[in-house]
């Protein structure tokens, strides 16, 4: 693979009460070979997504406005932000200029 090539990959999130995060490799053939990672951000959880050039980053949103960051293939956590006022600054940057403004204002880059 070339540098700067991105091999397409689909992956599938899920997450629950438990507070794991698990991605899956659903082309493949048994549960076992499927399971990529398995990432424990310890709360329960109420949203998960992808972001990055080859949405090599995952976050997963909890239902007591916290968020995790995570590089999922390497199950590494790349940041955790919370507490007061998380809403309010991710809706105003993703309002006012997208998400990389939103994940630039918590100090992190895509």
């Amino acid at each position: 693979q070339q540098p700067g090539n991105h091999v397409k990959k689909t992956v599938l999130a899920t997450a629950s009460e438990d507070g794991l995060l698990t991605i899956h490799d659903p082309s493949q053939p048994s549960e076992e070979a499927a399971l990529l990672s398995v990432l424990n951000v310890g709360i329960p959880l109420r949203s998960v997504g992808f972001f990055g050039p080859a949405y090599e980053g995952a976050y997963a949103l909890t239902g007591n406005e916290t968020m995790s960051v995570w590089h999922w293939d390497s199950a590494q956590k790349v940041s955790d932000v919370g507490g007061y006022g998380l809403r309010g600054m991710l809706s105003d940057a993703v309002g006012n200029a997208g998400w990389k403004s939103a994940v630039a204002s918590i100090g992190m880059n895509t």
